[in-house]
């Protein structure tokens, strides 16, 4: 009778286990998806912040591309977890994984690290980004593709990359009027033209002094012409 009255009870306490062990794994799933969802709306968010002052400044927005966002959220996840340091190390790395579905990619990167606390975390990333002339170069650039990827670390600290990718169809023109990557470079008309303009100016009233003819003789050597103690003098008929 003790036996099974003890029997019971083990039972019961590894009832009591297993469900304490599923409801903490059911949690901290539960926590896992709720943080990538918040990870995913601040990758959106950042994107739409890039291509708000990309269009400020007449320039096309950048088409997001979920691959391209794996790669850069692996980089920040790297960062976060201490596996890399704080930086772009690994870049030809990821480079070469773009290359993979984008032949001869023209790439560029952005890296941010925010403190644990800061409000509105995105857009403290993208304005430092902004005060930066290199970062700003590469939300400006000639790019049509991006990836934005964010993770965070134990410390809270968010930690932001953003790729930036040209494909090999992109044109710089396309970009809008406003773009400071194309340069109007005249054609060879246009500079024929320009030429034609300049030769049919007006003629101006300056007039050129007579010259003397190339052959004439020596003024010294005219007959009557002498040189005397106060110079040369000419005598008249």
């Amino acid at each position: 009778m003790g036996r099974g009255v003890t029997m019971l009870w083990l039972c019961h306490i590894f009832a009591i286990r297993f469900i304490a062990v599923l409801l903490s794994s059911l949690g901290l799933t539960a926590f896992i998806l709720v943080t990538v969802a918040l990870a995913t709306d601040l990758e959106q968010h950042v994107h739409r912040m890039v291509n708000e002052h990309r269009a400020s400044q007449g320039l096309k927005p950048l088409a997001f591309n979920p691959e391209i966002s794996a790669i850069a959220r692996r980089h920040s996840r790297d960062m976060a977890s201490g596996r890399i340091g704080f930086g772009h190390g690994g870049i030809e790395s990821r480079r070469e994984k773009i290359a993979r579905f984008i032949t001869q990619p023209g790439v560029g990167e952005n890296v941010a690290m925010v403190p644990a606390g800061s409000p509105h975390v995105g857009a403290v990333a993208v304005s430092n980004w902004l005060e930066s002339p290199g970062h700003r170069r590469n939300i400006e650039g000639s790019y049509d593709l991006t990836g934005v990827g964010i993770a965070q670390g134990p410390a809270g600290r968010h930690y932001f990359t953003q790729l930036f990718v040209r494909t090999p169809s992109y044109r710089p023109g396309t970009s809008g009027s406003n773009t400071p990557y194309t340069r109007s470079v005249p054609t060879s008309r246009d500079r024929k033209s320009e030429a034609q303009v300049a030769e049919t100016r007006q003629p101006s009233d300056y007039k050129r002094p007579l010259r003397k003819p190339r052959r004439e003789k020596d003024p010294r050597k005219r007959p009557g012409r002498k040189r005397t103690g106060n110079g040369w003098v000419q005598t008249l008929d």
